[in-house]
């Protein structure tokens, strides 16, 4: 199973999440702030992530993204 780290100033969170789930839906369901205004429906592009490892393992971005 992947595992994500997420980092800020102020928390540093770990998931282990299924093949498939995306960042977003990753950072809320351990409680990391990614901020997101529109309710992850990519009607913002305020919810912002920095991939420093594993990027080969993501998918092309998406027409929505």
């Amino acid at each position: 199973m992947p595992r994500v780290l997420f980092r800020s100033p102020l928390q540093e969170i770990a998931a282990e999440v299924a093949p498939g789930t995306t960042l977003l839906e990753a950072a809320e369901s351990v409680g990391a702030q990614v901020g997101h205004s529109c309710g992850g429906v990519c009607a913002c592009s305020t919810c912002h992530v920095w991939v420093k490892k594993g990027l080969e393992s993501l998918s092309e971005p998406d027409d929505m993204e």
